[in-house]
């Protein structure tokens, strides 16, 4: 397993995984730059669509707190705004900054580096799930195979226990118990019992989570309290995020990508092979295998040649 973040958060190709970019971070400061895909490279652009970073890398994470990670044939590489590189590293994957601190990966083993690129928890955890949230963080601890909570001293808060786990936010975050995913407090305790098929973080008070077998199965959004607040009728769904979540209707190659708002209503019809999150009022969507960036009014701002 690498990053719990790609298993659970990132949002689908054709309702199934992407396996090369991580997921927008629902931290994603305002002021930050976007990644973009030109000719097999990577590179970003800020939120009126001008490319501030030409694409020249092989593989890239998004901003978080200003830097980002980005992979080359020399390794992987923490850059600014600008381009310039702020540290090299040795370590095999990396992933954004959160709180001060980034996930990096040597051997499949995961640990945490801090803003000048210092190894500060020790690379000995088999997954992470989504960085640091409230100076707490899920991971699978290698020996146990099984997921805690650690603090940024790698301590742990919650000893692990639970089959998979995602990040905090607002005091909550989810956890698998007996094939069920519910939700716990910083303490471990239960809030919302284990009774979804699969769930995820909050974000903006509301988080999807998927109930049925696996062939009726569908996605809605709870509230705090485990009620459904928008039925579960979609067939994947991500995060809300300045007030629109996208949501999947359709499988496989038929699968299309659109948003609804907080009352479960369309916003932009599902049309798109992939759709990200809004993010200073833009949102990277694939169509016709070519990523753009779309505003939500719809009109687009920049396109993949």
């Amino acid at each position: 397993m690498k990053r719990q973040s790609l298993l659970l958060f990132v949002l689908l190709i054709g309702c199934a995984l992407s396996p090369l970019l991580s997921q927008p971070s629902i931290k994603v400061k305002s002021s930050t730059l976007h990644w973009i895909r030109s000719e097999g490279k990577y590179g970003y652009l800020n939120r009126f669509g001008t490319v501030m970073i030409s694409p020249m890398y092989d593989e890239v994470r998004d901003f978080g707190e200003g830097l980002a990670a980005v992979h080359t044939n020399r390794g992987y590489q923490f850059i600014d705004f600008a381009g310039k590189v702020v540290f090299s590293t040795h370590y095999t994957d990396a992933d954004s900054f959160s709180e001060g601190m980034a996930f990096v990966a040597k051997k499949n083993k995961w640990g945490a580096v801090n803003r000048q690129g210092k190894l500060v928890i020790k690379t000995k955890y088999t997954g992470f799930s989504g960085g640091f949230w409230d100076g707490l963080a899920a991971v699978k601890d290698s020996r146990k195979k099984a997921w805690g909570v650690i603090d940024m001293d790698g301590q742990w808060v919650i000893k692990p226990q639970f089959e998979q786990a995602g990040h905090f936010s607002g005091g909550l975050a989810p956890a698998k118990m007996n094939q069920k995913w519910g939700y716990i407090d910083t303490t471990g305790a239960w809030v919302i019992s284990p009774r979804y098929d699969e769930a995820q973080p909050f974000s903006e008070k509301l988080a999807a989570v998927r109930v049925g077998s696996d062939k009726t199965a569908k996605w809605g959004f709870i509230d705090r309290t485990g009620k459904m607040v928008i039925p579960a009728r979609y067939d994947d769904a991500g995060h809300f995020e300045e007030g629109y979540a996208a949501v999947c209707i359709g499988k496989d190659e038929h699968a299309r990508w659109g948003y609804i708002d907080k009352n479960g209503q369309f916003v932009i019809n599902t049309q798109y092979q992939v759709a990200y999150p809004f993010v200073n009022n833009i949102a990277r969507v694939m169509l016709q295998d070519k990523y753009m960036f779309i505003n939500k009014e719809q009109k687009v701002i920049w396109r993949e040649e």
